[in-house]
This record gives C-alpha cells, structure tokens and sequence, in this order.
C-alpha cells in the first residue's frame, strides 16, 4: 500500500468532509468565496440556504466514498498514483456536480427581487473586480 500517497488523501477526504459541515448546518451567509454559487443562489437567500445544504450533503458523502475507496480498493492490490487521486478525486467531482445540478431544480428569482440586488451589491462591494481602462486625457 502507498501509505505516503494514501495519508495526505485521507486526510483531504477529512478537510473536505469537515468544510461540508458548515454548508449543512447552514451557517454560510452568501458571499463571493465559499458555497454553491450560481445566479440562483446568490439572487435568493431561501435559494442559497437550500442549495448549500444540500451541497454540504453531497460534498460530506462524496468524501465519505472517497475516503471508503482510498481504503478498500489498494487492499485488493497494489494500485498506481493516478488511480489513488481519481479515488479521491472522482467522487469529489461527481458530488460536486450533483450539487450544481440541484440548483437547476430551484426556482428562479424574480428579477426585481430586492434581496437578490442587495446580495449582488455586498458581493460586488466585498470581492470588486478591478477592470482596466485607458484614458484618452492628454494624449
């Protein structure tokens, strides 16, 4: 068994199955870095709280397969590296994508929906993206 390859991968089932908690709990304000973020969610705090939730489930079970897999499949025999992380990685990405794919079965926002346009302010404000304009002035 690879142990120094097995370690660090178990480890990150951890981390990530502890990042779920979180998300499940639902104590994840909407924000520019960590969650489920489409237009959906981020328009709709009833929306975001679901979506999360039910990405935290998905994130903390696809670790949980990775973290199963990481342990039985190399006690049947010896395994390359590549397989070790599609073991871990495989799951994390197929959970991932349930995820993302839920928040297709949410409601749509209406577009006047204050929330969602004071949620795209503080975001906006919070996490600015800085674009580059050349002036004409003095030239």
């Amino acid at each position: 068994m690879n142990d120094f390859l097995i370690s660090p991968l178990l480890f990150a089932c951890g981390l990530v199955a502890l990042l779920s908690v979180p998300l499940i709990m639902r104590w994840v304000p909407v924000n520019g870095l960590f969650g489920v973020r489409t237009r959906r969610t981020v328009r709709c705090i009833d929306n975001w709280y679901r979506a999360n939730h039910f990405g935290g489930w998905a994130i903390l079970i696809g670790s949980l397969i990775s973290a199963i897999l990481l342990v039985l499949i190399p006690m049947a025999g010896e395994i390359s590296k590549p397989a070790y992380i599609a073991l871990f990685a495989v799951p994390e990405l197929l959970a991932a994508t349930v995820a993302l794919a839920y928040t297709y079965r949410l409601p749509t926002p209406p577009q006047d929906n204050p929330h969602g346009a004071q949620i795209e302010d503080l975001i906006a404000q919070a996490y600015p993206v800085h674009e580059h304009t050349h002036s004409d002035e003095g030239h």
